[in-house]
């Protein structure tokens, strides 16, 4: 193992020292491949909230177009990890939860923001249980790794993903249409258009619809389908140019979801649930109720560019509204019901969110050495959301209700957090000489909080009842005491400073090293499902990075590397063991971690018809001090079910979940031009290293590899497409979360998959 580290350490320093001696100068170089049809393109991105060269971002960033997404099979912001080392999911009902370089949260849906920001052209969206939507007419995802404290702010300590989507033509008409027909009965549509309305005026529409009717498992108690999905997206843009100097953009995206896929929790393998269940099969559960997430969301956003003459103002206006209601099954309960999940959650999350940010920057035209980016932000979100834990009852009191300890009865939680943020940031670089570059950051945050709501027992609903037991097991509203446990503030001010140091130094015309420090910082929050939970405080991450980005013989090879240490304060965890009340869950701020690692990409193009790429991340993720919970293994219990039993113990030192410490991937493509067209065979291949999915580490995931393989053709005249696909080639049965709730429970990904996609543009 240290000689694997070794390795990756000794390929930074071989970029650098290789680098010096063979590079050409990337400034100078075009958009273009070379007159000999080979040479890479150079990769313009907007991470520093400009347009840049990516080899001159000193940070490290990975970028992904529309061709190289389809080729992939990617759709949704779920299935990225798929492709990206080191980025992981936690699928929980609506909740897509990010986990980057071990950065991320268990604390699923409406009730926390992610500590891996997603952005929508510009615009923050803050619930995760909002960003499963398709990808939509797009144009490329910059995928940015380490806290990004400073330009972005808040929630952005593991990192964020950049969806930016096509903008409309000036110039011409514009359409790209596909249809792709797949196993499963899946049939998926996406048309864009784009047309100029004078001079000055052009608009846009996307359309992605993709319909599953056939899922890739059953329910054996009623025979129905599970792992299905349906998913409908639509994005209109109006782009304005009144004046040379002013461009204003109004836009709007609406997306709905009916899916069960990463809401279906079967019982873990060679475990045992409560109900008597053991693991039935791959894509198998036994539920009374068919799980399902049903989510909608919107937005709009206005967006106005205007020259000022000494600098470039920027205002970008937005809301968002989401939704999302999700049927979850829990556990089952021994007895006459065993065999099927008899518990379950019912779950809505509803957010109103509207944001507001100006910014000023100097003018990329500018032949100052000092270039800088100053900026205010307002965001003010509302959300709302409801649990329903339910279970069967012989009649209309609590006592003929049957449950698990501390699950005595049907119960509404319903609660109702408001945040309003205040940021104001700025960041400068300055050229010391032509080759030496160093940037400052800094931002400053100031988050309100606040939280009300009611717990109560459900009322006329099925499987609930019409009187209940005396006394609720926690506080009716938040601020009133719970037995022994003193009442919680209601509302909370939390402020903290982010910032950044970066020296960059050209190496040669093509070598690029940088040394940078980052601090981020996650929001505390409130627990919205413990009225007797303190809030939580803030994450703080400060991070260290060491890299090289160089582009080497004739731009035929670009090599990147990144070395990391990360110092993670204050971390936001989840537990069900004491001090956690019987039944309930409580989040609290419990450990610290050091996480230290190796990023390296490549692509290497050495003809006109071969393209190699490459990525990699080794991850040496742990925890420090962590007292939280683990359990003893579910065995045979009362009445056949499992007796799985939560204990507080000691998790220090241990492996950070979804961190594991060696995952890649590898790709090649293979192109023959012909008269009748040109011809393109692709092949991938995904490797995730063994991980865990507690911080006790009982659950775990085995390595494993995903091959996908696609053939391309393209007509002569560039506009029609056939591609043949095929994801998952060996049928690989891998897992996208695991959990300890009152039974070991899992969710797989997806099987393998094939079909043809049909495209054409004009």
């Amino acid at each position: 193992m240290i000689s694997r580290i070794a390795l990756l350490g000794l390929s930074v320093a071989v970029t650098a020292t290789t680098g010096a001696a063979l590079a050409e100068d990337t400034r100078a170089n075009t958009a273009t491949r070379d007159e000999a049809g080979s040479g890479l393109e150079e990769v313009v991105v907007t991470a520093n909230r400009r347009p840049e060269n990516r080899q001159l971002v000193p940070t490290t960033i990975a970028t992904l177009d529309a061709e190289e997404l389809s080729k992939q099979g990617v759709a949704t912001v779920g299935e990225l990890p798929r492709i990206v080392p080191g980025l992981f999911i936690q699928r929980s009902g609506a909740a897509s939860n990010l986990y980057m370089r071990g950065v991320g949260t268990n604390t699923a849906g409406f009730n926390a923001e992610a500590p891996v920001a997603i952005y929508l052209d510009g615009l923050y969206i803050p619930n995760p249980g909002s960003s499963p939507f398709s990808f939509n007419n797009i144009e490329r995802l910059e995928i940015l790794k380490g806290p990004q404290g400073t330009l972005y702010g808040r929630n952005s300590t593991g990192g964020l993903i950049n969806i930016i989507t096509r903008d409309p033509s000036l110039q011409a008409p514009e359409i790209d249409a596909s249809l792709s027909l797949a196993n499963y009965e899946t049939v998926s549509s996406n048309i864009y258009a784009s047309v100029p309305m004078g001079e000055n005026l052009a608009a846009s529409v996307a359309f992605t619809r993709t319909e599953q009717n056939e899922g890739w498992g059953r329910n054996t108690v009623d025979g129905s389908d599970l792992f299905t999905n349906d998913e409908t997206a639509v994005q209109g843009k109006i782009r304005w140019t009144p004046t040379e100097s002013t461009v204003v953009q109004l836009q709007g995206m609406y997306a709905d979801v009916e899916t069960d896929q990463g809401n279906v929790n079967s019982v873990y393998p060679g475990s045992i649930g409560m109900d008597g269940n053991t693991f039935l099969g791959r894509y198998i559960a036994g539920d009374r109720r068919t799980p399902f997430v049903t989510s909608e969301f919107r937005n709009v956003a206005l967006k106005i560019e205007q020259d000022v003459g000494f600098a470039d103002l920027m205002s970008l206006t937005g809301y968002i509204e989401a939704e999302a209601l999700s049927l979850l099954n829990r556990f089952g309960i021994p007895g006459e019901l065993g065999g099927q999940g008899t518990v379950w959650s019912n779950i809505f999350g509803r957010s109103r969110t509207f944001s507001q940010e100006l910014q000023l920057s100097s003018k990329e035209t500018s032949e100052s050495p000092f270039s800088w980016i100053t900026g205010l932000y307002y965001l003010h979100d509302k959300t709302m959301t409801r649990f329903d834990t339910l279970s069967p009852c012989l009649g209309a009191t609590a006592d003929t209700c049957m449950s698990l300890p501390g699950n005595g009865a049907p119960t509404r939680n319903t609660a109702y957090p408001v945040t309003r943020s205040y940021a104001v940031y700025g960041e400068g670089t300055y050229e010391f000489t032509p080759t030496t570059r160093l940037t400052l950051g800094a931002r400053y945050t100031s988050d309100r909080k606040s939280l009300s709501g009611l717990n109560s027992y459900l009322q006329g609903l099925p499987n609930s009842i019409t009187e209940g037991p005396p006394a609720l097991p926690q506080p009716i509203r938040p601020g009133l005491p719970a037995g022994a446990r003193p009442a919680i503030p209601t509302s909370r001010t939390y402020e903290e400073p982010s910032f950044k140091v970066v020296l960059a130094q050209d190496l040669a015309d093509d070598v690029h090293a940088y040394v940078s420090f980052n601090r981020g910082f996650r929001s505390g929050t409130y627990n919205v499902t413990s009225f007797s939970n303190p809030p939580i405080e803030p994450e703080i991450l400060d991070a260290y990075e060491l890299g090289v980005k160089s582009t080497l013989f004739d731009r035929m090879l670009r090599l990147n590397g990144a070395l990391f240490y990360m110092d993670y304060k204050d971390i936001q965890l989840r537990t069900s063991a004491p001090p956690a009340p019987v039944g309930s869950v409580i989040v609290y701020n419990a450990a610290s971690a050091r996480i230290r690692g190796v990023d390296l990409d490549f692509e290497f193009a050495p003809t006109a018809q071969l393209m190699l790429t490459g990525s990699a991340e080794y991850l040496d993720a742990r925890f420090g001090r962590l007292l939280s919970q683990c359990s003893v293994p579910p065995g045979p219990g009362v009445g056949g079910g499992g007796n799985r039993t939560v204990l507080p113990c000691d998790n220090s030192d241990h492996r950070m979940p979804y961190a594991p410490r060696w995952s890649y991937t590898l790709g090649a493509t293979y192109t023959i031009e012909s008269d009748i067209g040109s011809f393109a065979f692709g092949v991938s291949d995904a490797y995730k290293g063994e991980m865990t999915w507690d911080p006790a580490g009982r659950l775990a995931q085995d390595a494993y590899h995903l091959i996908n393989s696609d053939l391309t053709w393209t007509s002569p005249e560039r506009n029609f497409q056939v591609q043949l696909f095929v994801r998952n080639w060996t049928d690989e049965y891998y897992l996208v979360a695991g959990s300890e709730t009152s039974a070991d429970l899992h969710v797989p990904g997806a099987p393998r998959t094939y079909g043809i996609k049909l495209g054409y543009r004009y």
